[in-house]
């Protein structure tokens, strides 16, 4: 492999640190320091690894100048002396020193392939799973009833994808998400990152109902819509779970592309392989096999949620992305980390698969409910509409408004419904009667739609 080398009079470190190993180095520093690595130690593992030629020196350039975050700069050793207030003192000693070889932790490269070696249908797991099938069967029915399904689809995918997200504590308002969407422009990073989430499980969708199985090219793909970027599989070592309170080091993910691949090629095989084991139970022991596996340096987490829905999707228990699963693990997010915990601790395999099998049941019924409501918003408003605007009425008007919260009249006369004057004037009649509210933004008007606004904003 060619090295790259730093010279300290490079005047685009900016650049260096954004190209060397396709973007990797960066985190390679972030994830070593938060290790309690020295920036001597991070110099001299990579040139053994024949990585990347680096001195340690630029590694601190790269701290003084703010690439590193804050958490890590914390936890940066310093040695030497240090004079302050006119008194010699010493502090930083590095209180474990280990030598470069030895670092980091001991990766959990004895992660056993599928399937696990424990019992995992028990008496009181199959009596969850019962109740868990019968719900996710009753809105599957539902669901098919529907008409114009593209309505439900949109609002649940879009709901799914904010809470997922918000899981990893990316955080937006319904707002942001909706406005983002009508104006196709992207108001904040968190935003962003949602609607890239709704892209990557739209194609993911596409990709398992064409193919039928679920690959590691296609959790590839996932990933790289989900992150924007083609990093790939981890290939550097030093990647460790922490917990965000105390910094301590909760997981240490297999290390090795090799690896990582293989671990991957027997999930692939699990995932698509028929066996007597319900597929719902199998759903729970992936979900975790692929978060152990921990595969990408980011968006492990979401792209292991959207794999949960398209599970199910090419089992047929549902036929399109409708389960609004990560709702339930928002409520419970402390026992959803902790149980994954448990199995690699304990070996605990039982309360990891109640606690899904609850959220699926508990899920499949609020997601049907919401079904419902939204229907019925929908056939209200089409009764309201008929009988107050009967020039303008049409169900595929109605319709149409209901596919996104927001829309505008270049839409309409996307879709066909008129020119732009008539269009105008059918948007500012659904103003008059409260059915939209119009927002200028820029120089283009938007409308929402405020009953199905608030609908999902108090879900």
């Amino acid at each position: 492999m060619q090295q790259k080398k730093i010279h300290r009079n490079f005047p685009g470190i900016i650049y260096v640190l954004a190209n060397i190993k396709g973007g990797f180095l960066l985190i390679d520093i972030q994830d070593k320091l938060e290790n309690s690595w020295t920036h001597e130690q991070i110099a001299g593992r990579a040139k053994l690894d024949k990585l990347y030629n680096i001195s340690f020196k630029t590694i601190y350039r790269a701290i003084e100048d703010g690439f590193v975050s804050e958490n890590a700069v914390k936890l940066l050793p310093r040695k030497g002396k240090v004079k302050k207030n006119g008194v010699i003192e010493k502090r930083g000693s590095i209180p474990d020193k280990k030598m470069i070889e030895e670092r980091p932790q001991e990766a959990n490269n004895n992660l056993k392939f599928l399937p696990p070696e424990a019992e995992i249908e028990t008496i009181t797991i199959l009596k969850q799973l019962n109740k868990s099938s019968r719900a996710l069967a009753e809105l599957k029915a539902y669901s098919e009833m529907i008409p114009n399904k593209d309505i439900l689809i949109s609002s649940l995918a879009l709901q799914e994808a904010k809470a997922s997200s918000e899981i990893e504590n990316i955080v937006t308002t319904n707002d942001n998400l909706y406005k983002s969407i009508v104006t196709e422009k992207t108001i904040d990073p968190n935003t962003k990152e949602v609607l890239n989430y709704r892209k990557a499980l739209w194609k993911g969708v596409d990709l398992v109902k064409a193919s039928g199985f679920i690959s590691t090219n296609i959790i590839l793909e996932i990933q790289q819509m989900l992150e924007d970027n083609k990093g790939g599989i981890r290939k550097i070592s030093g990647t460790a779970l922490r917990n965000s309170l105390t910094g301590d080091v909760i997981y240490t993910p297999p290390a090795g592309e090799s690896l990582i691949r293989d671990l991957l090629a027997n999930l692939e095989e699990y995932y698509n392989i028929e066996t007597e084991v319900d597929p719902l139970i199998k759903l729970a022991v992936s979900h975790y096999q692929f978060e152990a596996i921990h595969p990408f340096y980011d968006g492990n987490g979401r792209t292991g949620r959207i794999l949960n829905i398209l599970y199910l999707l090419k089992e047929e228990l549902l036929d399109s992305p409708i389960l609004y699963l990560s709702s339930y693990i928002i409520k419970n997010k402390q026992s959803y980390y902790s149980l994954l915990n448990k199995i690699t601790t304990e070996n605990n395999w039982e309360e990891w698969i109640l606690y899904i099998l609850k959220a699926i049941e508990f899920t499949a019924k609020e997601t049907l409910e919401l079904a419902k409501e939204i229907k019925a918003l929908i056939d209200n408003t089409v009764a309201e509409v008929r009988e107050k605007l009967p020039k303008i009425y049409s169900k595929e008007l109605i319709e149409f408004i209901f596919t996104e919260i927001y829309t505008k009249g270049s839409h309409l006369v996307e879709k066909g419904f008129a020119n732009r004057k008539t269009v105008s004037k059918y948007l500012k009649s659904l103003e008059e009667i409260d059915i939209l509210k119009s927002e200028k933004m820029g120089r283009e008007v938007i409308y929402i739609n405020i009953h199905l606004f608030n609908l999902l904003k108090n879900k």
